[in-house]
């Protein structure tokens, strides 16, 4: 294979994947329509991703303020070991060498259930996840144009 065909499959792949990560529900047609490429092509590129792994699922990303739910950081010295209703575990970070070994993520419907379950730690309110922000972000962009259309 001549190496620019190596150089313009990347590309091709790169611009599916980028589709994907912003529209994921996205269907093949309008993602092959948006990039100029044909429904195999595109169908190709995204069930060879599948297969090697670059794709690992597809999945809803909700608001937790519907659900009444806010997100906060905590520093603890180990994890906790009680179960807290409502409390939800986003990710942990193991840390080393600053007096706490653990950064843990975590979503709450307020501060008392968040209190209940860092126990031994340094509790901070977050403001939103940075991911999160860029999708709320790109929604609003979205729902902005969708009016300017209607007008």
């Amino acid at each position: 294979m001549a190496k620019s065909s190596y150089i313009k499959i990347e590309e091709d792949k790169k611009a599916v994947l980028e589709l994907l990560q912003r529209r994921s529900n996205e269907t093949i047609d309008n993602i092959a329509k948006e990039l100029g490429f044909s429904r195999q092509k595109v169908w190709r590129i995204i069930k060879r991703m599948d297969e090697v792994g670059t794709i690992w699922g597809y999945t809803a990303i909700f608001d937790d303020e519907e659900f009444g739910l806010k997100h906060f950081i905590a520093l603890m010295k180990e994890l906790p070991t009680i179960e807290v209703t409502d409390v939800t575990i986003e990710s942990t970070y193991y840390v080393n060498g600053w007096g706490y070994n653990w950064v843990v993520t975590f979503t709450a419907p307020d501060i008392i259930r968040a209190k209940e379950f860092c126990t031994d730690g340094m509790l901070l309110e977050t403001l939103e996840v940075v991911q999160k922000q860029y999708i709320k972000k790109q929604k609003a962009i979205r729902s902005e144009k969708t009016k300017k259309l209607l007008r």
